[in-house]
Parts: structure tokens; C-alpha cells; sequence
């Protein structure tokens, strides 16, 4: 069995699970919130069957067809057609579960209508979406050649995002237990968000964090700005590890008890190398 075959089969076991847990542990009466589609983003089938009637792909570069219409195409946890899939509990999952907009796929693709055809980019587009956490699997396909335009179609399956986790250790005599939430893919945005909690005998502590791989195309951003405490070098550490860039201090722009903080500024913007 190929490799991408026995990972996808791993990757869906996986969503399975999740999805069933959280049912469980949250409890059905809980979670029956469903955030509304936006109208905006509402689908456009395009028609005709795929790819009947098409030139090569070597005959539309050749012949300079451009990008026509794009067609998202994002389709549930769960596939309904699967009598594997098609139960209770996956139903209720694809239910609660908020698809990914189509315009996070949208601002993810290497092409936009207008553009010269090619083959090579739309590959290296469903690659892009294929990496995100978020999403099973994505595909790009030609559907209709028309007026030296090429319509095409984005096609992807999300995976259930919502991951609880529970721990507990026990070191030297002591335990140690730690609860954590994290959705990979809130509100259908591609963001990340997690809370987490850890206790043990001589301390505690909570966390709060968010990620977005695509925020300067997703949210369209220029410029991200953080500060850090001159002498806190963790935090420092970790802007730098992930691309920020130093750009000067603060100082005494932040007060912590009775004593005002240096604070080193950080910076992103959307043109600098990552």
C-alpha cells in the first residue's frame, strides 16, 4: 500500500476519534450551536462534468488560456456516501463542525482568474492546502474550457480540528495533571486557538495560544507588532525563532508593579522572507 495512501487511512482513524470523544465529553446538549455559512461565501457550481471536453494541459499553456472562474468546493468531515461514514454520531460531528471559509482557501491559491493556465501552479496550490492541519485533503482540477478560459475547480475535505487533552504524571513522589483545548481551525478561519492548564504540587500555570499560518494573506495584514520585556528572554527568543525582527525599545513603556519596563519592539510584514 503506497505511503500517502497508509497516512490518509491514519489521518481519517484519527478524526474518527476526536470527533467521538468530544461528542462524549462535552455532551450533546452542549455543543447544538452551529454558526451560520456566510451568504458571501455561498458555493457556485460551475457545469458540466469534470474535465470533458478539455485540451491538454500542454495545448492550454501553448495556447495562452487563462484562469477563468474558481469554484471552492469544501465538503464535510464525514463523507455520507461511506457507509463507514454515514452514522449517528459523524453525522451530529459534520452538524457542529464550521467548514473552512471558502475564502481562506481562496487567498491560499498561487492563481486568481485573469492569470495564465498552468498545470505547475495549480498543483503547488493544492500542496499549500494540502500542508494545513486543517484539511484532509484538496484538489484542483480544469472543468470547462471556454472563450480561451479555463474554469476550475478547488475541492477539499476538512478534518474534526477540535482536540482535547488530559495528563497526569507522577515524579519523585509528586503528581502532576494538566487539561488542554486546542481547535486547529476556529470559526472556519485557519486559526488556531488553545487553552491549557497544568498544576502540580508547588505550582501551576495556564496558557493561551493562537497561530495562523496564513495571516498576511487570510486576513490580508501588512505589519504584525509585538513587545517583550528587555529581560525576558524567553519571549525574545521565541519572536525571533519564529521571524520577527528587532526594531528598538520602548522605554519605560510598560508598568509591572511599581516598576516600569524597557520593552523591546518586534515586528513582521507581509513582504519579508519566511
Amino acid at each position: 500500500m503506497p505511503l500517502e495512501r497508509v497516512l490518509n487511512l491514519g489521518r481519517d482513524q484519527l478524526n474518527k476519534q476526536r470527533a467521538a470523544f468530544v461528542l462524549i465529553l462535552a455532551g450533546l446538549g452542549a455543543m447544538c450551536l452551529q454558526v451560520p455559512t456566510l451568504a458571501a461565501e455561498e458555493s457556485t457550481d460551475l457545469a458540466g462534468p469534470v474535465g470533458e471536453g478539455l485540451p491538454t494541459d500542454t495545448e492550454l499553456e501553448r495556447s495562452g488560456a487563462v484562469f477563468g472562474d474558481i469554484e471552492i468546493d469544501n465538503k464535510d468531515v464525514f463523507d455520507k456516501e461511506d457507509p463507514k461514514d454515514n452514522k449517528a454520531l459523524f453525522r451530529l460531528a459534520d452538524k457542529l463542525h464550521v467548514k473552512t471559509r471558502r475564502s481562506v482557501i481562496r487567498h491560499q491559491l498561487l492563481f486568481r482568474s485573469g492569470e495564465p493556465y498552468s498545470r505547475h501552479v495549480m498543483e503547488e496550490s493544492a500542496r499549500i492546502l494540502r500542508a494545513d492541519r486543517y484539511f484532509y485533503d484538496a484538489i484542483i482540477d480544469p472543468v470547462r474550457y471556454h472563450d480561451g478560459k479555463v474554469d476550475v475547480r478547488v475541492t477539499t475535505r476538512d478534518v474534526w480540528t477540535l482536540d482535547p487533552g488530559l495528563n497526569f504524571g507522577r515524579s519523585g513522589g509528586t503528581n502532576s495533571t494538566g487539561v488542554s483545548l486546542q481547535e486547529l481551525n476556529i470559526l472556519g478561519t485557519g486559526s488556531a486557538v488553545g487553552i491549557g492548564h497544568k498544576s502540580a504540587v508547588d505550582r501551576s500555570e495556564s496558557s493561551v495560544s493562537f497561530a495562523n499560518d496564513h495571516a498576511f494573506g487570510t486576513w490580508r495584514l501588512h505589519r504584525i507588532e509585538l513587545g517583550a520585556a528587555t529581560g525576558n528572554a524567553r519571549s525574545r527568543a521565541l519572536a525571533e525563532r519564529v521571524g520577527f525582527r528587532e526594531e528598538g525599545v520602548r522605554r519605560d513603556s510598560e508598568r509591572h508593579g511599581d516598576d516600569w519596563l524597557d520593552m523591546v519592539v518586534y515586528a513582521m510584514l507581509a513582504t519579508d522572507p519566511r
